[in-house]
């Protein structure tokens, strides 16, 4: 068994991790199991774990060589599973002590040989996926055309999307990246990322997130339609009576106005809450 070395700055050294790995069929590693999220190769997630399985994986992983496997699964039965080998970039424990706060960073597709609990966390002995490369072909062009054409609409329909998420879907390198990066909306169910995490031919992983991208545009496209609050006669009227009404009946009129909004305008509501709130309730969602 070969160790991965660490930096004198004590972060891992990515390409020595990939060395290691490459030069190891058989290679054992700390193990987190999820039934809520799944990390993908090239992407990034802030997350909080409680569970003591979990935690004590995270610290022999801080104390070995910071590096895990995330794996989607809540079941001990895993052989077999496919997950992501994980770097851990960031941790922190919780004030309450009960938990711990990580930034864990994807680095490849792994297959799960053996599941061991015996050394007083979970670990697992893997083999890296290798996912073969894909060759240009007018497929797999068309496809990252599309895929492409569907992200300049979101940013045109949803406005605030951070322009370094925009440059790293415009910047994929190829159809696998691309479907991996895109496979992280939060509008993509748990078990249909499980099912893209399982797709190893990348133009069809692509073409399935293709799929999913496009049903999200339709329904963002039918909210798109309709007739925004600010042009909205019925908002200007419930308005208008909400500033021209007595005091003591304000509050009645400005429950109807907002009954009224919360009905008719579900997703530009949504957006403005989404833009004024979003950042805060991201990042008190990550310190949970």
């Amino acid at each position: 068994m070969k160790d991965v070395n660490i930096s004198d700055e004590g972060t891992v050294n990515q390409e020595e991790a990939g060395r290691v790995l490459l030069d190891s069929r058989d290679y054992e590693v700390p193990a987190i199991m999820s039934d809520n999220l799944v990390l993908f190769p090239g992407t990034e997630v802030i997350t909080a774990f409680r569970d003591e399985d979990s935690l004590s994986s995270l610290r022999e992983a801080l104390k070995q060589h910071q590096i895990l496997a995330y794996i989607p699964s809540s079941s001990r039965t895993i052989e077999g599973a496919l997950g992501t080998l994980a770097l851990i970039k960031n941790s922190d424990s919780e004030e309450s002590g009960r938990g711990m706060n990580v930034e864990l960073k994807g680095m490849w597709r792994i297959r799960v040989k053996k599941f061991i609990n015996s050394s007083g966390y979970p670990k697992v002995q893997f083999e890296k996926v290798d996912e073969s490369s894909v060759t240009s072909s007018p497929e797999s062009s068309s496809l990252v055309e599309k895929v492409q054409r569907e992200i300049d609409e979101f940013v045109r329909l949803i406005p605030g999307i951070p322009v370094e998420i925009v440059s790293l879907l415009k910047h994929a390198e190829n159809p696998g990246v691309l479907a991996d990066i895109c496979a992280n909306s939060p509008d993509i169910t748990y078990e249909e990322k499980v099912n893209l995490l399982n797709t190893l031919d990348q133009v069809e992983r692509l073409r399935r997130v293709g799929n999913l991208l496009e049903k999200q545009l339709v329904s963002i496209r039918n909210m798109a339609q309709i007739v925004p609050i600010t042009s909205c006669e019925k908002c200007m009227e419930l308005a208008d009576s909400a500033f021209e009404s007595d005091p003591s009946k304000r509050a009645e009129t400005a429950l109807s106005f907002l009954d009224h909004v919360v009905r008719e305008h579900t997703g530009e509501l949504l957006g403005l809450l989404a833009e004024k709130y979003g950042p805060v309730f991201l990042n008190r969602r990550s310190l949970r």
